[in-house]
């Protein structure tokens, strides 16, 4: 969309109108989109306005699309990478338990009630719960696809780099191999 000027003149004044409308088919018709409807600029850029303002005046809610926004990023870039991905949820695993551990210290040490303990771990057990669901769909779309990773990792090694092991396993050495032959 374009800013174009609309000229009109009547009883000899001379009045200039401005529109937002497609420039494709303002060049090209029909042919070239669909679109024919025009906005007043005026309106328009108020209504954006408004819409600039209210975010600017919220910045937490800016602060949440913003981290949306990056999160959505990250996320695209680490689809082509499944060893990538698979290592990202894998420290957020690792980053929950970790504050699993300091909340439930900061209990014991009686700064915080258990209510508060209650919520927050309860938190943290859906961001586990997110990353594991994740790391199997990461094994899954490498099933699918039939290979494994570049390196030529399976799925079931993937796995057994999650903390607890494979299929909640308390170390490797407990777990059977899983490895492709």
């Amino acid at each position: 969309m374009s800013s174009t000027p609309k000229t009109k003149i009547y009883k000899g004044q001379r009045y200039v109108y401005r529109y937002y409308r497609c420039s494709r088919n303002h060049l090209h018709g029909r042919a070239g989109c669909t679109n024919s409807k025009n906005f007043k600029a005026e309106d328009l850029e108020q209504r954006v306005w408004e819409y600039v303002r209210g975010l600017l005046l919220q910045p937490e809610r800016l602060r949440a699309g913003l981290r949306r926004y990056v999160e959505r990023e990250r996320e695209q870039a680490l689809r082509n990478d499944p060893e990538k991905e698979a290592k990202v949820w894998l420290e957020k695993i690792v980053s929950a338990d970790r504050q699993r551990t300091k909340y439930q210290e900061m209990a014991a040490e009686e700064l915080i009630t258990f209510e508060e303990l209650r919520e927050r771990l309860g938190g943290l057990e859906e961001t586990r719960k997110t990353a594991q669901s994740e790391l199997e769909a990461i094994s899954l779309r490498q099933a699918i696809g039939g290979t494994a990773t570049r390196r030529g990792r399976s799925r079931a090694s993937i796995r057994d780099h999650r903390p607890g092991g494979p299929r909640g396993y308390s170390s490797r050495r407990e777990a059977p191999n899983l490895q492709d032959p």
